[in-house]
């Protein structure tokens, strides 16, 4: 399959997911509340958080090698036992776990609700990923968004049913994300022609020894210990010296913001496999990496500045008044998934060239800056300089340190390898976008039409034919270079062929 027909694969996959995602996200956090959402979220965050530390980056480092044709069906055994063997663990340390940390954990004294969560998450985060490098090995990537698009939509229909049935809790979510995932991996390993394939691709070429993992790995540990205490932080902040619903309107915030990030993991994957097997080829890697990052970049912008002006009415309309508190903090997050597109492309380029101690260093540096600010704010609260550490300062300060972050990546790509992934439009396109959907919003409610979906969708459709003209009259006003115009014309004429996916 070509890379354009990957590439737009997995975009169209990733949207429809994107949607029913958005969605679930709008049922459980109306249906549960702001205190019930936060702690929901905050099972997610702890746990997807410690099943990635556990990993080592043991799964980076197979897929890199996976695409640089450096192993073999013996590396698969092992990774899969390897994976088996975390679980087991996590599962006994939750037999073990003293009271006290369920507690804290929001969970009472229910070991078996932690052990579903535990395991759906495992299962979800781990073991769906993995096969998701497996079958991009093969360059499935349409099998693969097919299947993701199928186990959303089954996990989407079991969550209405147990919300039209009144068993829609936290417990229940969990055990939807168990089955749904869990049959999603049961019908990849039932297909014999896909798992020969796969077999017969690893067939005699070489072994990845324990220390080629050592090299690769061990680099990236202290960054793993730091990422996990970054992830858990700036929750725990929230948990433990903020008011109730502030976990749930940060949460809400974050989940609806990132949706535009669901295009750009899916493709990530694809990315990741051409850049591994072109690491020697600079030019091309250049070519890959400014092709893809305008695309994701423009592609995140056009969400996120047309959601802003419209967040008080989103959240009234779909969370009612007490979601109404989280404005603030709702517009600040969706600034934050433009730029995360770009640390995570400047980050797997680093990733798939092999520089893991360059890519940790620079990660060190970000998570340090961050967990630093964490602190101190910390110590504001108690030494009572500030009353509570709010949502907002918390979106504040993720927005800040990734825009910091993202351009200290993108200084040293340039400087070690002389990649430039983007320039100055990573600032002039949000802003202009941003100016063009307040200016939409100002047209449309002048027209008096009362019912705020219709007012939207009006908006979207305009807001969407600006864009479009922009796109194919002033390119360069987004940030296209002639390039990327060939490029992002071949992505457009074959869309029409793929939507039929």
């Amino acid at each position: 399959m070509a890379l354009f027909d990957r590439y737009l694969s997995s975009v169209v996959g990733s949207v429809l997911r994107m949607f029913l995602t958005m969605a679930l996200g709008f049922l459980f956090a109306s249906h549960l509340g702001p205190v019930k959402f936060g702690d929901y979220s905050y099972l997610v965050v702890i746990f997807t958080s410690l099943i990635r530390f556990v990993d080592l980056s043991v799964s980076k480092a197979y897929f890199t090698f996976l695409s640089a044709n450096n192993t073999n069906n013996k590396n698969l055994v092992e990774f899969i036992v390897f994976a088996i063997g975390q679980l087991v663990l996590f599962l006994l340390v939750i037999i073990f776990i003293p009271n006290s940390y369920l507690i804290e954990l929001g969970v009472g004294d229910d070991r078996i609700l932690l052990a579903v969560v535990v395991t759906s998450l495992f299962i979800q985060q781990r073991l769906w990923n993995f096969f998701s490098y497996i079958i991009e090995y093969i360059r499935a990537t349409f099998v693969f968004q097919k299947i993701s698009t199928k186990i959303t939509m089954l996990h989407f229909v079991v969550i209405c049913l147990l919300y039209y049935a009144e068993y829609l809790n936290i417990f229940t979510i969990f055990l939807s994300i168990l089955f749904s995932w869990s049959l999603g991996i049961f019908v990849f390993l039932s297909n014999k022609v896909r798992i020969n394939e796969i077999s017969k691709c690893l067939k005699g070429n070489p072994y990845t020894k324990i220390a080629d993992y050592k090299e690769y790995c061990f680099p990236l540990i202290p960054y793993s210990i730091l990422v996990l205490i970054y992830d858990v932080s700036d929750r725990w902040l929230l948990q433990k010296i903020s008011t109730a619903g502030e976990q749930g309107y940060f949460a809400l915030s974050k989940q609806i913001s990132i949706v535009s990030l669901i295009a750009t993991t899916s493709i990530l994957n694809v990315f990741w496999r051409e850049l591994s097997a072109s690491k020697n080829d600079l030019i091309k890697i250049n070519e890959l990496a400014q092709n893809t990052t305008i695309s994701l970049f423009l592609f995140a912008s056009f969400l996120s500045c047309f959601v802003i002006p419209w967040s008080s009415d989103l959240l009234l309309y779909f969370f009612g008044e007490e979601y109404l508190k989280a404005n603030l903090t709702f517009m600040i997050m969706m600034i934050f998934p433009i730029h995360q597109v770009v640390g995570q492309i400047s980050s797997v380029i680093l990733l798939a060239l092999g520089k893991t101690k360059l890519q940790m260093i620079l990660g060190i540096v970000s998570i340090i800056f961050n967990l630093s600010v964490s602190i101190a704010l910390f110590l504001f609260v108690d030494y009572r300089i500030l009353d509570t550490v709010s949502s907002e300062v918390i979106a504040f300060k993720l927005v800040v340190i990734q825009l910091v972050s993202t351009n200290l990546f993108l200084f040293f790509l340039r400087k070690s390898h002389g990649i430039n992934v983007i320039g100055f439009s990573q600032f002039t396109i949000p802003i202009l976008l941003l100016f063009i959907s307040y200016l939409c919003q100002i047209i449309i409610q002048q027209f008096g039409v009362s019912g705020f979906l219709f007012n939207i969708s009006l908006c979207g459709f305009l807001y969407f034919g600006v864009f479009t003209l922009l796109l194919i009259k002033f390119p360069s006003l987004l940030g296209i270079s002639v390039k990327q115009e060939d490029f992002l014309r071949g992505m457009l004429i074959k869309c029409r062929k793929l939507l039929s996916f």
